[in-house]
């Protein structure tokens, strides 16, 4: 992952500044993890938000994962980051299934700080 980007999304997510939501990239002022990573882009120019997905260079709306643009400007492998063989979103979000509870921003801060 490009490391100042990185370094940038470990701090939006523990700044305060975003209040944490799920399900969705977006969903009023309500962010996801991932959907902080793309306001962080937004904040660049490189895309715009409609309603709760995201957009970036002619991509179709995307509502739950990275747009590869995104993915590919952050230096990200893959459109939903995977730590612990599990995708970044469901730290974000929690699933029964795999017995993991949503975590907070500052708990993902410090996943993506040691594993991403």
């Amino acid at each position: 992952m490009n490391a100042q980007i990185k370094a940038a999304w470990i701090a939006a997510l523990r700044s305060g500044e975003y209040k944490q939501g799920q399900g969705r990239l977006r969903f009023g002022d309500e962010f996801c993890c991932l959907g902080v990573l793309c306001d962080l882009a937004f904040k660049q120019g490189l895309g715009k938000w409609e309603g709760f997905a995201f957009k970036s260079n002619g991509f179709h709306l995307v509502a739950t994962v990275l747009p590869p643009p995104i993915a590919d400007w952050a230096g990200l492998e893959q459109i939903d980051p995977t730590i612990n063989k599990q995708g970044i979103s469901i730290y974000n979000d929690g699933s029964a299934s795999d017995n993991i509870d949503p975590r907070p921003f500052s708990e993902i801060a410090a996943l993506i700080e040691k594993y991403l």
